[in-house]
C-alpha cells in the first residue's frame, strides 16, 4: 500500500460505487420496468424497501462506528 493511502481511497470509492448501484440503480430499474407493464405499487415498494436498506447499511458501516459523545465533565 502506498503511503499517501491512495490504494484505501480506490478501494472506498469502489465499495462505494457499488453500494450505490445495488441500492438504487438496480432497484430504480427494476421499478421503472414494473412500472411499465402496470405494476407500480409493486415497483414503488421495491424502491423504497431497498432505498430503506442502502440509507440503513450506510448508517452502520460508516456512521455507528462514529463515537458522538462529547466531553465528560
Amino acid at each position: 500500500m502506498s503511503e499517501n493511502g491512495t490504494e484505501a481511497d480506490y478501494e472506498l470509492v469502489a465499495k462505494t460505487l457499488i453500494l450505490v448501484a445495488v441500492g438504487v440503480v438496480v432497484p430504480g430499474i427494476i421499478a421503472r420496468y414494473l412500472n411499465e407493464v402496470g405494476y407500480g405499487v409493486i415497483g414503488t415498494f421495491i424502491f423504497g424497501t431497498s432505498f430503506f436498506a442502502l440509507v440503513f447499511v450506510a448508517w452502520y458501516i460508516w456512521i455507528r462506528p462514529i463515537d458522538l459523545t462529547g466531553p465528560m465533565g
